[in-house]
Formats: C-alpha cells, sequence, structure tokens
C-alpha cells in the first residue's frame, strides 16, 4: 500500500486545525496549498487612526504652546509609526507580498529586506509566548546550529529571545488576517501533518529496504 495518503481517521485527526480554519473537507487536496496571511487593514486601522491623532496633538503642541521636544517626540514615534504601519498594509498588497506563507513544509516569514524560511522538518512545536507572539521552539541540534552560524549580532539577539521567551525566534501573530489562535493552530497543524508524512516514508522507505534484503538473501 502506498504511503501518499494516510487512512481517512488518521488524517482526519492530524488536519482538524487546518480544516476549522479553512473550512474545508478531510481528504480535500487543498489541505496542503500554501496559505497566505497578510497584515490586516479593519486590525490596524484603529492603531493607525490612533498613532495620527496623537501626531495631530504633537502639531498642536508645536504650534501653539511651543512645547517642541514633546511635538517633536509625538510627531516622530506616533507620526512615523503610524505612516510606517500603513506602508507596511500597502507594500504587502501591491507586490502581492504576504507577511506570512505557510506551505507544505515551510513558513515564510517576508520582512522588509530579510525573509525568514522555518523549516517544519526543524520545528518541535508552536507555542504562545505571549498574547501576540508565538514562539518557534526548534529541535536542540538545530538551535545549537543557528547560533553558532549567527554574527555575534545576531547570536546575542537569540540568546535574549531564547532567555526572555523560550524560543529563538518567534512570529508576530498581532494585526493579522488570522486571529492568534488560528495561526496557533494552523503552524501545529501543519506541523503535526509535516511529522505524520515523514514518519511514513522513512517507514515505507524501512521497509522497502528490508525487502530488499531479504530478497539478496534468498
Amino acid at each position: 500500500m502506498l504511503w501518499a495518503r494516510p487512512d481517512a481517521e488518521v488524517y482526519d485527526r492530524a488536519a482538524a486545525p487546518f480544516r476549522k480554519i479553512m473550512k474545508i473537507e478531510p481528504m480535500n487536496e487543498k489541505d496542503m496549498e500554501d496559505v497566505k496571511v497578510y497584515r490586516s487593514i479593519r486590525g490596524n486601522a484603529p492603531t493607525i487612526l490612533g498613532c495620527f491623532l496623537f501626531a495631530s496633538i504633537g502639531g498642536i503642541f508645536f504650534y501653539q504652546k511651543n512645547e517642541y521636544f514633546m511635538a517633536a517626540l509625538a510627531l516622530f514615534f506616533f507620526g512615523g509609526g503610524g505612516v510606517f504601519l500603513l506602508f507596511l498594509l500597502i507594500w504587502e498588497r501591491v507586490l502581492k507580498r504576504p507577511y506570512l506563507v505557510i506551505s507544505e513544509k515551510t513558513v515564510r516569514v517576508n520582512g522588509l529586506r530579510k525573509v525568514l524560511e522555518i523549516r517544519f522538518s526543524d520545528v518541535d512545536a508552536f507555542s504562545f509566548v505571549s498574547k501576540w507572539m508565538i514562539g518557534v521552539r526548534y529541535k536542540d541540534d538545530v538551535e545549537l546550529r543557528k547560533i553558532e552560524k549567527s554574527s555575534r549580532l545576531y547570536d546575542s539577539i537569540l540568546k535574549w529571545n531564547k532567555q526572555q521567551y523560550g524560543s529563538l525566534e518567534y512570529i508576530s501573530a498581532d494585526g493579522l488576517t488570522l486571529t492568534p489562535r488560528e495561526l496557533y493552530e494552523l503552524l501545529n497543524g501543519r506541523l503535526a501533518l509535516h511529522e505524520f508524512f515523514a514518519r511514513g516514508a522513512r517507514e515505507l522507505e524501512h521497509s522497502s529496504a528490508s525487502r530488499v534484503g531479504h530478497s539478496i538473501q534468498k
């Protein structure tokens, strides 16, 4: 029996979190399609409006009360933050470059200049490290390899993340088109499916090798 697809009951349990989010039936080919997660316009609109409101208050301080230092801080932090967040929302949609792309084997986190690729084969689990952050718990050998290959500055960041959050890296789950809980269940659902298929492939390879060995002995 070919291992390409598991039996319906086992597959149904492994894919349950993914089906719950995507609202698709068990054993559907869409189960392993890439999932693209963008920053949510609706979810980030209050933050952007709040930033512009505080920036406008800073402008009032500048023109009416001559509080130049407070005005500069408000314009820089709140005005700059609002503009940056608005830029990210537009940039993702114009370039069709989502914040997260979750495929069958990897999670790709798209930054402005750098792309972080997380392979499911390197991961033990995804877990909440705060209400809005999902930590990536790598396997021990992968953690050591990441620390050894990183620069001195990035090495310090990784160790600080490990000390503070228990994970070298994390994924921000705030203001996305999926809720933090939905993203958490999707990531662990995909991880469970990947481990299931990987284990099946190893068992199939071992079984084939055993049959070949028996044939040679005969």
